[in-house]
């Protein structure tokens, strides 16, 4: 983190220096009405615009945003796992409480929170430039943890109100349907996307599902989820 910090502080004290140069002589010209803008004072304008610009093109060009679970929180370094299909990946990201703001979403309401609310298993994304593979984060959110998936559906309850759906990559999801869950069917006929009911869904559909992992679950293997939208495609538009 001092090879992060060092960098930080070159930067800021080129542009301080160059933007102290620059007033020097701005206030000289203004002590004297009379004078001109000289061909250096151009210059020197030219030049700190050209490294601001320079700052903030390579500021935007590293930025990234990653997404994960919390692993470790060691004061202000969070190490945090995201998956890229079913590949770890372990990311760090610095976080300075002094002027960073950490924000839950997972109500469908921004809220303000500490530090010290983030815990291990919690979800988290962030944004902000990458150094020496640390991300500085510019904002860190809270939020459940969504899975997108596509399968058959090879099992349902009436009971319980589940869907079991085999993905193409073998993992058997049990997605819990709930009175908030959105529920969507194609007409084969019209193929336009049409809301149903759980009644109009069978075994051997195929289906295309949102829904929330369970803190500390991982996406891959027996999984069970919060349902939070689903689109079937009956099984009849595929006999033809």
């Amino acid at each position: 983190m001092n090879n992060i910090m060092k960098k930080i502080s070159i930067y800021i004290f080129c542009l301080s220096l160059i933007l102290f140069i620059y007033l020097l002589n701005v206030n000289a010209q203004d002590s004297t009405p009379s004078a001109t803008v000289s061909p250096e004072d151009i210059n020197s304008k030219k030049l700190i615009e050209k490294v601001a610009n320079k700052v903030a093109q390579e500021r935007k060009k590293d930025q990234k945003a990653v997404s994960g679970v919390i692993k470790t929180i060691k004061d202000n370094l969070i190490t945090v796992s995201g998956y890229e299909g079913l590949e770890s990946k372990l990311f760090q990201i610095n976080v300075d409480t002094s002027f960073n703001q950490i924000f839950t979403v997972s109500t469908g309401v921004k809220k303000e929170i500490k530090m010290s609310d983030l815990k291990p298993n919690d979800y988290i994304i962030a944004t902000g430039p990458l150094l020496d593979k640390v991300i500085l984060a510019n904002s860190v959110y809270l939020d459940d943890r969504y899975v997108v998936k596509s399968g058959t559906i090879i099992e349902i309850n009436k009971t319980n109100f589940t869907i079991l759906v085999m993905t193409s990559d073998k993992s058997e999801y049990t997605v819990d349907i709930e009175s908030t869950t959105k529920q969507y069917l194609m007409n084969i006929k019209t193929l336009e996307i049409e809301k149903v009911g759980f009644s109009k869904i069978k075994e051997g559909d195929m289906i295309h599902f949102v829904g929330i992992l369970p803190e500390g679950t991982e996406p891959k293997g027996k999984v069970q989820i919060t349902g939070k939208k689903y689109v079937v495609i009956p099984q009849e538009y595929f006999i033809k």
